[in-house]
């Protein structure tokens, strides 16, 4: 299974990747093209008389080379037949850490002059020296002049001023011979000694390969500054997902490392800051950026990680970054030994922590696995590297790069997949509301249908009982009222015989009522008004109160649809009144002058609204708004301005047959 999945992470741009890192491994190196191995220096002296640096490349100054502990010796100091103050032979590279030197076991702290004499080929091309950091401070001669430096040499703490200056020397033409005086002194490192190769080569080979190397690291530094920016940007975003923060700051800080390592962009652009700043930077973003690349692979796989031992490893290397930047740089520096073991032990943890991600089919994790296993491959080598085990070149900034490269790619898939999640809900939720919408419409469609139903009930009720029952009744009463006169023609007319009559004309009267109750409309050939107005002067008889219809209407007729639930509002709100606004007299009125709406208004001189809500109730009030909302119609209540309580109800109405002007 998780061989399977980790040759699919291993896609064709990853290995290119990889082709690209071993080119830029060996291809930046300084030393020979690996066609002869190079020659070693032995008791002070390097013969190069059969090295060709056009054919064989550049060469290393290692070997042994004349030592003189604690003397500042220049090349006068070596001029004349001798004697000269040697203490003894030194391999360079390397630290005088260790050393019994008169019986004193020497710790980083002190100085010490190194001489070299190298034979040369007469037809050597032009040559240039390029010099890497040596310890803290250097002076460099060769034959005679003065040629590099770094800071100021002195014979203690106050003196000696270490500087950060990346050096390629152009040699001054000579015969067939060199000889290489270099000063070092050190009481700010932990390390004490030339523990970095000295490299001789053509000056043309030497600049194009140090302009490669400082090419390659402002396009790391590009890349990840972009990188970094884009992600810190994107969290900004989206606030819930910090594998993004975490990326970004990674980014930013191995950025910031590219600018203070090896070729020392930093520095080149501000020569003068201060060496230990500088030195403390570059200490603190290596702790940082594994502190951060632990965050970063927890937020992604939280249930593949110890939460302990995550805890435990970021405490670790933040008590790291805390102790470099709060102690002085020769204590600092004691740290970088003791936290090469911790990376290692890191990277195997982040390994099994991806491991398991493969095998539980997480997103991502094989291609992070393979950009992390080539950030640990150039890891190794340069820790290697540093301790002089072997003697390569420092390739970590582009195992970064691999690194941040297959992180970039696991984010990007996983927020193309997220989006593609989101496209795809995102339809899946316009369906549903668009299903929603219709069947919203539907429910609204068969509310309406529903009160039509009941309407159109009610008319064939109200029309049953007018043709029907009150006709019945009508006959009835009248054939009494024949009947009523001829007995009381004869002189027969018993008391029970008005009493039935009185009976009859109730029940006629009943009836009408009932009818125009069920079904007002049908019986106002005007429409609306003349039911409204007879709907106020039933209800005025019946309550005792003044209630009075005003009507201004823009047709001679009106068919608008809504006109039986304006009725219906109309009756529901004056009821209202009538049984809890206690007022003295109630208007109605019905406005459609606009043209394009229809408005119905009912007042009253009550106690208010507030003080009505007291009373039970609200049954009403919620038809009156369920009938409104089925017609279209926007229903408010409100207190009116004179006191009272003030109803209306605005239908749209365009579709209002106009018949006529009005000048009512």
């Amino acid at each position: 299974m998780f061989p399977t999945a980790f040759a699919r992470a291993l896609h064709p741009g990853l290995i290119l990747l990889l082709a690209a890192l071993l080119f830029c491994a060996g291809g930046c190196s300084t030393a020979g093209d690996g066609t002869r191995a190079m020659p070693l220096a032995q008791g002070g002296v390097l013969d190069l008389t059969a090295w060709d640096f056009r054919e064989n490349g550049s060469v290393d100054l290692n070997g042994a080379w004349v030592f003189s502990w604690r003397q500042l010796l220049s090349p006068r100091d070596f001029s004349g037949s001798g004697p000269w103050p040697v203490t003894g032979l030194f391999d360079v590279p390397g630290t005088w850490n260790g050393r019994e030197i008169g019986g004193e076991k020497l710790s980083g702290d002190g100085y010490a002059t190194f001489r070299l004499r190298v034979r040369l080929r007469p037809d050597a091309p032009r040559l240039a020296i390029r010099i890497l950091d040596q310890a803290t401070a250097y002076q460099l001669w060769v034959n005679g002049t003065r040629i590099a430096g770094n800071g100021t040499v002195g014979t203690s703490a106050a003196t000696n001023r270490p500087q950060y200056l990346l050096q390629l020397a152009r040699l001054p033409r000579s015969g067939d011979s060199l000889d290489i005086v270099l000063q070092v002194a050190n009481f700010n490192h932990s390390k004490g000694g030339a523990w970095n190769p000295v490299t001789l080569g053509s000056e043309a080979r030497l600049a194009r390969i140090q302009g490669l190397r400082q090419g390659l690291d402002f396009f790391l530094f590009g890349c990840l500054l972009i990188m970094g920016a884009y992600h810190v940007f994107l969290y900004q975003l989206r606030r819930t997902d910090r594998s993004v923060l975490y990326f970004g700051l990674f980014c930013l800080v191995v950025a910031c490392r590219t600018t203070l390592t090896e070729n020392r962009i930093f520095t080149d652009l501000f020569p003068a800051f201060p060496w230990e700043l500088v030195f403390k930077a570059e200490l603190f973003t290596v702790h940082a950026a594994f502190l951060l690349l632990l965050l970063f692979i927890r937020s992604l796989y939280p249930d593949d990680c110890s939460r302990r031992l995550m805890r435990l490893l970021q405490g670790i290397c933040l008590a790291f970054g805390l102790t470099t930047l709060a102690t002085p740089a020769r204590i600092s520096s004691l740290l970088v030994t003791p936290f090469h073991p911790l990376i290692i032990f890191i990277h195997g943890y982040l390994f099994v922590v991806l491991f398991k991600a493969v095998l539980a089919k997480r997103g991502e994790a094989a291609t992070i696995l393979t950009g992390l296993l080539i950030f640990f491959l150039t890891v190794v080598n340069d820790i290697l590297h540093n301790h002089g085990i072997v003697a390569t070149a420092y390739v970590a900034p582009v195992g970064f790069l691999f690194l941040v490269g297959s992180q970039s790619l696991a984010l990007a898939r996983r927020y193309s997949h997220a989006f593609t999640a989101v496209e795809q809900l995102s339809d899946a939720v316009t369906d549903k509301n668009r299903a929603l919408e219709e069947e919203i419409a539907e429910r609204a469609r068969l509310e309406r249908e529903i009160v039509n139903v009941c309407e159109e009930e009610r008319r064939r009720i109200s029309r049953d009982l007018h043709d029907g029952l009150c006709q019945q009744l009508t006959g009835a009463r009248l054939q009494f009222s024949v009947l009523e006169r001829k007995l009381a023609g004869a002189g027969r007319e018993p008391p029970e015989l008005q009493r039935l009559s009185s009976l009859l004309e109730e029940s006629v009267n009943h009836a009408y009522d009932l009818s125009r109750g069920l079904w007002p409309v049908e019986y106002d050939p005007q429409g609306v008004g003349a039911s409204l107005d007879e709907l106020t002067r039933r209800l005025a008889e019946s309550s005792g109160i003044a209630i009075y219809f005003i009507q201004n209407r823009g047709c001679a007729g009106c068919s608008h649809g809504s006109v039986t639930h304006l009725y219906r509002i109309a009756q529901e709100a004056i009821t209202n009144a009538v049984k809890h606004s206690q007022g003295s007299r109630i208007v109605v009125a019905l406005d459609c002058r606009d043209r394009s709406r229809l408005t119905l208004t009912v007042r009253d001189n009550g106690v208010g609204r507030s003080a009505a809500a007291r009373t039970a109730g609200g049954l009403g009030m919620g038809i009156m708004a369920h009938r409104a909302k089925i017609i279209g119609g926007l229903l408010t209540v409100s207190d009116a301005e004179e006191g009272g309580t003030l109803v209306t109800c605005t239908v749209p109405c365009d579709k209002a047959l106009q018949e006529g002007q009005s000048d009512e």
